[in-house]
């Protein structure tokens, strides 16, 4: 039974969170859409970036950022947006049990092998942005091929 719930838990964690879409973020903010020059709206739709876009661009054609850093570097202040995916696994094994018992003589422990299963969720980094003076001056994608 801990096997089955083990696995829905890592089913809701992988499938059950609600995605934002380049359309429903566009619908739920047309003003942030119609305000950007036509060459970055073409990107935005087509779900890209480039440098030089601004953090409403980058945001409706990438969503909201995972983890949000900002710094110095060169005496130049930055925001850098990191976009994350998840992987999840399900590890079982062995190990031991107590159990007790009771017999005429008394109670007693004893041990017993018991299989449990584990989900493992690992967070790694797919996307970045880096953003100097709110526009983009360096990115990253690991989903391109």
């Amino acid at each position: 039974m801990k096997f089955f719930t083990f696995l829905l838990l890592a089913f809701v964690a992988v499938f059950g969170t609600a995605c934002s879409t380049v359309e429903s973020r566009i619908e739920d903010n047309p003003g942030l859409f119609e305000a950007l020059p036509q060459g970055e709206r073409e990107f935005v739709l087509q779900g890209r970036i480039t440098e030089g876009m601004t953090h409403n661009a980058v945001f409706l054609a990438w969503g909201r950022p995972d983890e949000t850093v900002r710094g110095s570097q060169n005496g130049k202040a930055f925001e850098a947006w990191t976009y994350l995916a998840s992987r999840s696994q399900i590890v079982g094994g062995y190990g031991v049990g107590v159990g007790a018992g009771v017999t005429r003589r008394g109670t007693f422990l004893y041990q017993v092998p018991v299989y449990e299963t584990v989900v493992i969720r690992q967070d790694f980094p797919i996307r970045s942005v880096q953003f100097e003076r709110g526009r983009v001056t360096a990115w990253s994608d690991a989903t391109l091929r």
